[in-house]
């Protein structure tokens, strides 16, 4: 379960970062990575993020319309639920 928090929030940090490189005027700091970029890492960690916050609330037992209305892609929720449901029985 540490595994799956920690996962979310690196992810959730490097959103932010990407949050002022997907600007084209007005960006503060320097430039990392064409806009373009940005947009499409944000996009794909958007999506990644949101199938990983349902997989933590459905381990810890929350209701699925109380974790997202967004419709999620559950083949790779369940993937990620197996995965860390067998580090959880290992560690216990």
């Amino acid at each position: 379960m540490e595994k799956l928090k920690q996962q979310i929030k690196v992810l959730a940090e490097q959103q932010l970062a990407l949050k002022n490189q997907r600007k084209t005027t007005n960006r503060v700091g320097p430039k990392t990575m064409e806009p373009w970029q940005a947009s499409l890492t944000h996009q794909n960690n958007r999506a990644t993020l949101r199938e990983l916050y349902y997989a933590y609330g459905s381990i810890r037992g929350k209701k699925s319309e109380n974790i997202s209305k967004t419709p999620i892609n559950m083949d790779n929720v369940n993937k990620i639920i197996t995965q860390y449901a067998e580090a959880l029985r290992s560690n216990s």
